[in-house]
């Protein structure tokens, strides 16, 4: 059996993984074609030229043609042994990692080797075992493959080539930490002290799912307080004028004019040089906010899984001392009485949950974490279907 029938046992053109995913099974094309005709987002290759006119054998691209895994495709007499096995993931990684593929596999259609393009090690599950998934999106459970690649997207860089952990983090310490450190700004309000620690969480959660990249996300702007050149002042231009800008647009102002991104207290202004210069401390400010997240994230690991709890304990950390909370209507339910409420209603199929006065939502919150089973069903297609509508009212 030659390679181009076992990989069209996988795969035929246009194979689609959920709505996530497509996989293109790719026989003569090569990577000019693809690149040429707008079926892949890449740059071609400057280094070697030899490398554009590859064959990749399977691509698996998201809907913005990015790829996500690059497929290399042995016969079983190519793949017998480990020298064999690491000759074929030598011949084709290097111009995965080019390409800026996610995700490099070797494979003879019956054994899968998944490898980090970016370090060339194999790629480990959460307890550090190597990952050995068929991809057979012809044949399993593409709800699987989707959390499996998920998750691999989520955890995997330079650095690091193993799932993480799901550990629900609670920065509520960070919270009270940058509150302190908001306070030195006498004229932030609370409010505007609670709005700025969204903004830049928001920051922060966003460049760790991988929404916010390059000159866009958290580690760009962080490891330009390393360079020469930068002071206080033209790192917080950077950030005002890349990702706030991003993030407005990503969240534009709803129909009452408000929106996620409210923060007003970091600001600088341009001399008649065109260069950034801060009047105030919000500079100094804004660099001690953004190193303590960073130690944050040291300490405990990136803000990808975050307590449903925070979000409760975030606006009362702020909010609990403050005449402000008045002024924005909120009342705080303790989380044990919402607890003890949402246990005396049984959710069933195609109820409707409103909360009229949800403020930041724990009563709703509340009730999926309890009854999640009962909100999602799934269909013989593996799509997942609402059971349960949701609905909040807020001022």
């Amino acid at each position: 059996m030659s390679e181009q029938t076992n990989q069209n046992d996988l795969y035929t053109y246009n194979v689609h993984i959920l709505d996530k995913y497509e996989c293109l099974s790719l026989g003569a094309t090569t990577i000019n074609n693809l690149i040429d005709e707008n079926k892949i987002k890449a740059k071609k290759i400057r280094s070697r030229k030899e490398d554009n006119f590859k064959k990749p054998d399977v691509l698996i691209i998201d809907k913005n043609k990015n790829i996500i895994v690059y497929q290399e495709h042995k016969l079983s007499s190519e793949f017998n042994t480990p020298a064999k096995k690491e000759a074929a993931i030598k011949q084709e990684i290097e111009v995965a990692k080019k390409l800026g593929a996610k995700i490099f596999i070797a494979t003879d259609t019956e054994e899968f080797i998944w490898i980090n393009p970016l370090t060339g090690e194999n790629i480990l599950d959460e307890n550090g075992n190597q990952i050995k998934m068929q991809l057979k999106p012809k044949e399993q459970n593409n709800k699987m493959i989707v959390k499996l690649i998920g998750d691999i997207l989520l955890s995997i860089d330079d650095k690091n080539n193993q799932i993480l952990k799901k550990e629900y983090l609670d920065p509520t310490n960070l919270a009270q930490k940058i509150n302190n450190i908001l306070k030195n700004l006498t004229f932030a309000s609370a409010k505007m002290s609670l709005y700025t620690f969204v903004e830049v969480f928001l920051f922060k959660y966003l460049s760790d799912i991988g929404i916010l990249k390059d000159d866009n996300s958290f580690s760009y702007i962080n490891d330009l307080y390393k360079k020469d050149g930068y002071d206080d002042a033209k790192v917080l231009g950077k950030y005002l004028d890349g990702p706030r800008e991003t993030m407005r647009k990503l969240f534009p102002k709803g129909t009452d004019g408000t929106s996620i991104i409210n923060g007003q207290v970091f600001h600088v202004e341009k001399d008649s040089l065109n260069n950034y210069v801060s009047v105030d401390n919000t500079a100094t400010i804004f660099k001690q906010v953004i190193l303590e997240f960073q130690k944050y994230e040291k300490d405990n690991g990136k803000f990808i899984n975050i307590s449903k709890d925070f979000k409760s304990k975030l606006f009362e950390t702020f909010m609990k001392n403050s005449d402000d909370k008045a002024g924005m209507g909120q009342f705080f339910t303790p989380l044990k009485v919402v607890q003890e409420m949402v246990n005396m209603v049984e959710v069933k199929n195609n109820m409707v949950i409103c909360d009229p006065a949800c403020g930041v939502g724990k009563f709703l919150l509340e009730a999926v974490e309890n009854n999640l089973d009962e909100f999602f069903s799934v269909d013989n297609n593996g799509n997942l279907t609402k059971s349960v509508q949701l609905v909040g009212y807020a001022r």
